[in-house]
């Protein structure tokens, strides 16, 4: 069989495939019977796919997906989920609400004692902190509130109220990267890279004392108007993932999720630049570089699939710099970039317009 013939079979099969997710059992079977009558060949294919896709399922099947507070928060006031607006938290008046996502709900607040604005983190209701939850909360907070770097968010103070445990944090100017790249799309070549240097900056600091995000993403990175970049919710993340162990939950958004992280595996440093690979190409392309109609769909594409390459949706990419985003994206974290540092060298080398250090293996390289 032909190249083109074998990758015009594996897109029929792979629209089939997509189609079967929406499916019950019953119009599955019929669906691939039907499929069987028409065209054997596909129905192999097809069958191929679900079982290459079976060992995921096998990790996935107790995860719920979804928002954890559109699952379980109760219905609640959206201007204000928590009821603290006009109430003094510890010294802390609360003026109004921010934003709520997984790890809690943010809220703006006047420092009673320093006469300075700040934000408020405010665990969610559902996300009980109690016993080693909370031992653990408290020192990965410590742990955030000591990293002192110019590109992560700092934590002014951890504090407790008859609301529980809360962060108190800058209340940062500007936009996440997640506004930017929806008010803007793609990003010039020289800014996306500048802000994934900055990005991978605050992770080789946080990395050195051991601390890893887990739940990098675009709105987890905050730009501000004077062009520097800041990462939020730095060494928290685990702090979800063992409040919500008895249910499953799985963390953060897919398509930003490394696939050993999906799989159930040890998630290390590398997991991190996995995320900081998926924005570079976002904010390159303008597109994720895994996508889908369904979180099924996306989450197969992490773990089964290769993204278009770069230099077909942005012309303008330099190939080093396709070839370094290519090596943040490798399905095996061994394949990667070791840390963050290394990661740092190539950036510059890339916005220098020089040669790249890190060599992709072999069998690794398109």
């Amino acid at each position: 069989m032909s190249h083109a013939r074998d990758r015009e079979l594996w897109q029929r099969a792979r629209a089939v495939f997509d189609e079967l997710v929406d499916l019950d059992p019953a119009s599955r079977l019929e669906r691939l019977s039907e499929v069987s009558r028409s065209d054997p060949r596909l129905r192999e294919a097809v069958d191929r796919l679900l079982a290459a896709d079976a060992g995921a399922e096998a990790v996935l099947r107790d995860y719920e997906f979804g928002t954890p507070c559109a699952a379980t928060a109760p219905a609640t006031n959206a201007r204000d989920p928590l009821g603290l607006i006009g109430r003094t938290v510890a010294h802390f008046r609360v003026t109004d609400f921010l934003a709520a996502g997984g790890m809690g709900a943010v809220y703006t607040a006047e420092d009673l004692a320093l006469t300075r604005t700040v934000a408020l983190k405010f665990p969610l209701p559902h996300l009980p902190l109690d016993g080693v939850v909370r031992e653990r909360f408290v020192n990965e907070a410590r742990s955030a509130a000591a990293l002192d770097h110019p590109n992560l968010c700092a934590v002014h103070e951890i504090g407790e109220s008859e609301h529980g445990l809360f962060l108190a944090m800058p209340l940062y100017p500007g936009e996440t990267l997640r506004q930017r790249l929806a008010r803007a799309g793609a990003l010039p070549v020289a800014e996306a890279l500048g802000i994934a240097r900055q990005v991978a900056s605050g992770l080789a600091s946080a990395h050195a004392a051991g601390i890893v995000h887990r739940d990098l993403k675009p709105g987890n990175v905050m730009l501000l108007p004077d062009g520097s970049v800041r990462v939020l919710d730095f060494g928290l993340a685990k702090i979800r993932d063992a409040s919500l162990t008895r249910s499953h939950m799985t963390l953060g958004t897919i398509g930003y999720i490394a696939p050993e992280q999906l799989r159930g595996e040890a998630a290390d440093a590398r997991a991190d630049l996995w995320a900081v690979g998926v924005m570079l190409y976002e904010m390159l392309a303008g597109t994720a570089p895994f996508g889908g109609d369904h979180e099924l769909a996306v989450l197969h594409a992490v773990l089964h699939e290769a993204p278009a390459r770069l230099s077909s949706r942005r012309p303008d990419v330099p190939p080093a710099v396709e070839a370094l985003v290519r090596a943040l994206l490798a399905k095996d974290p061994a394949e990667r970039y070791g840390s963050a540092s290394d990661l740092l060298a190539d950036l510059a080398a890339a916005e220098a317009g020089a040669p790249l250090a890190f060599r992709a293996p072999v069998w690794g390289r398109a």
